[in-house]
């Protein structure tokens, strides 16, 4: 089990975008982190239930992965099976 939650995305996510802006790497690009099938129900849970809005229907778990996009790059995070 990894130790990833919705606030170690952010800080990961925020210091890639930042090295990618000092890097002049302005393009869209893909970085994919694969974890197994509970860390993954559980970053999933928590993202959601995180970035709730009070009109937000009930919780429907991600398929295969959980996409989160970053200035200049989108984060998916993969279910290994």
């Amino acid at each position: 089990m990894v130790l990833l939650d919705t606030n170690k995305i952010y800080e990961i996510g925020s210091e890639i975008s930042d090295l990618m802006i000092r890097n002049k790497l302005i393009n869209e690009n893909e970085l994919t982190i694969n974890v197994d099938e509970e860390s993954f129900k559980r970053i999933d849970e928590d993202l959601f239930y995180r970035n709730k809005c009070e009109e937000s229907n009930e919780f429907t778990p991600s398929e295969t992965s959980i996409t989160i996009k970053f200035p200049y790059f989108t984060l998916k995070i993969k279910k290994e099976h």
